[in-house]
């Protein structure tokens, strides 16, 4: 996580935090779709 942000900035910290909130949203919605 530190080598992210040493190489990319805020920018690498936006994306990590980004892709983690669009992971977490797909999973909800195969949930919903699911039920």
């Amino acid at each position: 996580m530190e080598q992210i942000i040493e190489e990319y900035g805020i920018g690498g910290i936006l994306f990590v935090i980004g892709t983690g909130v669009v992971a977490g949203l797909g999973k909800v919605l195969q949930l919903i779709a699911g039920v």
